[in-house]
């Protein structure tokens, strides 16, 4: 019985540690860096990002489902337009379409959740919104390039299972898998259909593969 007590006092004891530290490290963000749950990024505030950057103008759209940034540089490279996803933050990952807009890509900086006329959450994400996109910007049937962070690299892959506008795909920090939305009901649905949450990265890159072989 001595032994159970003790196990169960050590466990209280690193729970508690964990909570203290936890509650720490919110404590000191918030006093260091200003960083609250009040003061989370809002990035559906349009009129605050830059209409402009250096050599170009950004354009905001809503087509569709479709809701982002169009990068539209003075001197454009000759090179296929680029799509950019962020992640489970919500963002469109601006500053790196405005990065990449800056050295002569025509770039797209997109939402896929959270604005006026998408989903309100990671959850659902109906595919579709892509190709309002396509058509809203003229790229239908044009070879595209995609590049996705966390979330939206996992996105980015299963977009190209319905869009073989999808030429080239950077992905950073992808997942093994097709997870499940961040309230850990559904994944995403094409056409009404959901995407299988087991789905395996490697079978989705052997999907494009064989596509591009045919």
């Amino acid at each position: 019985m001595k032994i159970v007590l003790r196990i169960l006092l050590s466990l209280g004891i690193v729970v508690a540690i964990i909570v203290v530290g936890i509650f720490g490290l919110r404590f000191y963000n918030a006093e260091r860096y200003g960083w609250s749950d009040e003061e989370e990024p809002e990035y559906h505030h349009y009129e605050a990002y830059p209409d402009s950057f250096a050599g170009g103008i950004v354009e905001h759209f809503e087509s569709g489902m479709a809701n982002g940034f169009h990068f539209i540089p003075d001197e454009p490279i000759a090179a296929e337009p680029i799509i950019v996803f962020g992640g489970s933050e919500g963002s469109s990952n601006f500053e790196v379409a405005e990065d990449l807009a800056s050295k002569g890509y025509e770039t797209y900086s997109l939402f896929f959740f959270g604005a006026p006329n998408q989903t309100t959450a990671l959850n659902k994400v109906p595919l579709e919104f892509f190709g309002d996109f396509l058509r809203y910007s003229e790229l239908e049937d044009e070879p595209i390039t995609v590049i996705g962070y966390s979330k939206g690299a996992e996105l980015g892959l299963n977009l190209t299972n319905y869009y073989e506008e999808i030429n080239h795909l950077v992905l950073y920090t992808p997942s093994q898998y097709t997870y499940m939305g961040l309230d850990f009901s559904e994944a995403p649905v094409h056409h009404g259909r959901m995407m299988e949450k087991s789905c395996h990265t490697l079978v989705l890159i052997k999907r494009i593969l064989d596509r591009r072989c045919e």
